[in-house]
Parts: structure tokens; C-alpha cells; sequence
């Protein structure tokens, strides 16, 4: 019998060599003749690799960097078998192959610091700059389809703004540096401040419903609940200090706020939580306990106003859902999600009283405003899926938007 052996992208190897006749031996893998036992014997166990020893993680590799988790990326092993056609009067091979899906988990390659100068020479009391300073990430722009990173840390709203973008920290020992360019960089925090900024994630979400709790000392504290240590010992519980009191101040050294320490001391905060994109900007004073702040309300993002589909709770006074309110997945998964008729019982996700068609019936309530949606007090909707990609079934709610993206469920 006539046996060949591929991997797609890797390498693959043969449990045994004997008794083949081999007639193609490489990276990629074998093929051979042989009888039915000792064939059986050579693809008993496969043995395989991204790549083989030599070339594993060097530059000449032709997979480095590859892995199945974005972009479409595939990679199998091929078992391809031909009876080569002796056993029948009409001598015509009959052939039969099987593929085995791998999935080449994704790493994180981390990223390369590089600089084309030996040292600089800057010159005291004059502005100079700091040129050739480069870093690279070959991953960085992957984007990773796990169910496992989604539930782990993907999926939390806090965690959202952070994908693919990289953190960078420039620092001095002594002197004051600064950025030639600032466009499409979200500052962290300098010297004196860190900043957190509160956004809607997708159309729709209600900055406000969580901006307002920032002063709230017992539901922040609240947010950290019980904890313990490295030794398993419970730990104190903690109590968040409310925003005010670790600001960074706008007014200090004015007539109501000289020494940081008055009533009249007023908190910097950037943007309104009314305006059109809905973003604040919170300034903490790095001096002060900012850290159980920082982590309370990261906490209280994650876990504010969740419901299926990822649907936006509408602020106040059409404060409605399009998705049904839940704590777990387990919620989403109840029978109660209807798809919806269009023109019959399918309404604007801005305004769930007007049915409608077609996305561009809802184009006069909110740019941005879906049809899809299915009245039902805390609503009845979610998750979406374009009809031409998602599943057809009890849980699917249609999303009558051509050319849109998918949202996916909680």
C-alpha cells in the first residue's frame, strides 16, 4: 500500500521506519510503501512539531510567529492511503485520506526594546531630543479567538480598551521628559498622577450609571468583598476611599483649596458622562491610596449591568435594554430569547415602541440605533448574529443590518 503524511504548516515523523519503502522524506513528512502491518506500525504514533530542532524559533523558520487562534490560521496533519490498484481485475487504485485539525495554541512573544545609539550627549539647560528609541511586538495585533482568554480576561469590560495596545513607561532619574507625539496615545499616569477613564464600549452603554459611584465609599468597599492572602488567612477588609478624597485637585493653591486639604478642593475630572461619546477621565493623586480605588471600580465595571448580548442599558429616561438582564451565562441560555418578524415585531434599539424593517427605519432616533429589537420590559433580545453567519435557532435574535459586525453574547 502507498501512505503519505503531511502536516500543513509543521513537521511530522514516522513511529517506525521499518520494513518502508520511503520514496519522499522531509520536514512537511513521508511517504512510503509498505505492508498493511508495518505501515500500520509507522503511523501508529505521529510525532509532531511547529518545526523541526534546528529551525524551532530562529528567523529562518517558515512558521515562526504561527498559530491557529486568529486570522483564519489552520493546521492539520494529512493520512493519505492508495491500494496502488494490484487487487482488482480493472487495475484502478482507490485512494482514502483523513485530515486531523490541530490547533497550534497561541504564546505571547514579548516585545523588543531597540535603540540606535550607543549613549546620548544632551546638553544641560537645553531642550535636546532623545532620537532612534524603537520597540517591536510580532503579536501584538493578533486577534485571538479563545473561549478560554474571553472568559478569563478578553471579555472584561475593563480589560477591553487594552487589546492589542501596549503599555510603555518612559522614565528619568533626574530632569523632565517629554513626548515629541501624543496622537492616539492614552496616557496612564505621570510623576503625580494616574488616570482612569470610564467609557461606553459599544453605542449606547450609560457612563453615567457608574460614574455616579465614585463617591461612594461603602459600594466601592463593597466591591472588594472578602479576601485572602498568599497563606490562605482571610484579610481586613478594606475600605475604598471615595473619590474626592484621592484626587489630583484642579483648584490647589487657589483661595478655597491652597493647601489640598479643604472643603472648597475640587477633583479633576475630564469629559461628561452626558456628552456624545460619554467619557470621563478620573485623576488620582499617586501619593495618595489610589490602588484599592483602582481595583473596586475595575471590579464594579466588570460587573455592572450585565445582560445578554452585551446590550447597553440606555440612560435615564429611556433607561430600557435590548438585552436581558443576567448574572451568568447560565441566564442567556433559558428559551426566552425570541427572534423577531421584521415589520411586524422587530423595533429600533433606541426606541423599542417604533417597528421597523431595516436598520435605516431607526436611522432618526440615534445614529447607530439597530433593528432587531423585541419589546419586553428589561428586554427580550440578544444574543445578535448577522442572518447570513449566525446559528438559526430558539436563542438567535435576527440582526437585520447588512454590513455591520456580529456582537457576539455576554
Amino acid at each position: 500500500m502507498d501512505v503519505a503524511v503531511r502536516a500543513f504548516k509543521g513537521s511530522v515523523g514516522l513511529n517506525t521506519r521499518s520494513n518502508l519503502d520511503i520514496y519522499f522524506d522531509k520536514r512537511e513528512g513521508s511517504g512510503f510503501t509498505a505492508r498493511v502491518t508495518d505501515l500500520n506500525s509507522a503511523i501508529k504514533v505521529l510525532f509532531y512539531s511547529v518545526e523541526t530542532d534546528n529551525l524551532l524559533g530562529k528567523p529562518e523558520s517558515t512558521v515562526l510567529y504561527y498559530n491557529t487562534q486568529h486570522s483564519g490560521n489552520q493546521e492539520y496533519v494529512s493520512v493519505v492511503a492508495s491500494d496502488q490498484g494490484f487487487t482488482g481485475t480493472a487495475r484502478t487504485s482507490v485512494v482514502t485520506d483523513i485530515r486531523i485539525d490541530l490547533v497550534v495554541v497561541a504564546v505571547n512573544d514579548g516585545p523588543i526594546v531597540k535603540c540606535s545609539e550607543v549613549e546620548f550627549n544632551p546638553t544641560e539647560d537645553v531642550l535636546g531630543s532623545l532620537k532612534g528609541v524603537a520597540i517591536e511586538d510580532v503579536d501584538l495585533e493578533e486577534q485571538i479567538e479563545s473561549s478560554l482568554a474571553s472568559r478569563n480576561w478578553m471579555g472584561k469590560a475593563s480589560n477591553s480598551p487594552y487589546l492589542n495596545m501596549m503599555r510603555v513607561q518612559a522614565s528619568l532619574t533626574y530632569g523632565v521628559l517629554k513626548l515629541g507625539y501624543t496622537r492616539n496615545l492614552q496616557l496612564i499616569f505621570t510623576a503625580t498622577t494616574m488616570y482612569m477613564t470610564i467609557s461606553p464600549l459599544i453605542f449606547g452603554h450609560d457612563v453615567c450609571r457608574v460614574s455616579d459611584l465614585i463617591e461612594d465609599s461603602d459600594v466601592l468597599s463593597a466591591q472588594l468583598g472578602a479576601r485572602a492572602g498568599p497563606d490562605g488567612a482571610a484579610l481586613p477588609a478594606t475600605q475604598v476611599s471615595p473619590y474626592q478624597a484621592i484626587c489630583a485637585y484642579d483648584n490647589i493653591g487657589g483661595a478655597t483649596c491652597p493647601t489640598g486639604v479643604e472643603p472648597g478642593c475640587n477633583c479633576f475630572i475630564d469629559g461628561r458622562c452626558t456628552s456624545t461619546n460619554g467619557k470621563i477621565t478620573l485623576h488620582l493623586d499617586r501619593s495618595r491610596a489610589i490602588l484599592p480605588f483602582r481595583d473596586a471600580l475595575t471590579v464594579l465595571l466588570d460587573g455592572r449591568d450585565r445582560t445578554c448580548g452585551g446590550m447597553p442599558i440606555y440612560p435615564f429616561p429611556n433607561n430600557f435594554t435590548t438585552g436581558k438582564k443576567c448574572q451568568d451565562d447560565q441566564v442567556c441560555s433559558a428559551d426566552e430569547l425570541p427572534k423577531c418578524v421584521p415589520g411586524v415585531t422587530c423595533a429600533c434599539c433606541a426606541n423599542v415602541s417604533f417597528i421597523c424593517t431595516d436598520s435605516n427605519d431607526c436611522s432618526g432616533f440615534d445614529s447607530g440605533s439597530l433593528c432587531g429589537c423585541v419589546k419586553g420590559g428589561d428586554g427580550t433580545c440578544g444574543p445578535y448574529w448577522l442572518k447570513s453567519e449566525g446559528p438559526d435557532g430558539v436563542l438567535t435574535t435576527d440582526l437585520i443590518s447588512p454590513g455591520k459586525k456580529r456582537e457576539r453574547g455576554l
